[in-house]
């Protein structure tokens, strides 16, 4: 519905945060976001959040969506804090169109502009370099 109203779905279900799954005493079931992920595909859905704090799923589900979607997006939180980088995280998703959800890094810092400028230097340099 969202699709032939124009309005772009960003679909996700995963934070890089402890005790999310449930593995890890949460509530989520494990492999939750990779069912999330193709019943997305399926709907036409080209927009998708990944956590940016593992680059081996990273770069298995940007090969995966890369696979069946033509130009897939990832949104990908846990920059900073949570101990995800934009240089990792965008090598991983290499192929995406790619963004970086920061909040803490730049928020928290004692300069939050000198933050941002060095974080979207990350983000330039790993965009110009593939």
């Amino acid at each position: 519905e969202a699709l032939r109203r124009n309005v772009v779905p960003v679909v996700g279900g995963d934070l890089p945060v402890p005790d999310y799954h449930v593995s890890q005493g949460g509530f989520v079931a494990d492999g939750a976001l990779d069912r999330i992920l193709d019943a997305s595909v399926e709907l036409g859905v080209q927009h998708f959040v990944v956590p940016a704090t593992e680059p081996g799923e990273i770069r298995r589900r940007a090969e995966q969506l890369r696979a069946r979607v033509p130009t897939p997006a990832l949104f990908m939180p846990g920059i900073g804090a949570l101990g995800g980088t934009i240089e990792t995280a965008f090598a991983a998703a290499a192929g995406c169109s790619r963004y970086a959800i920061v909040g803490r890094a730049i928020s928290g810092a004692p300069d939050p502009g000198e933050a941002a400028r060095r974080l979207a230097g990350a983000a330039l340099d790993v965009a110009s370099s593939g």
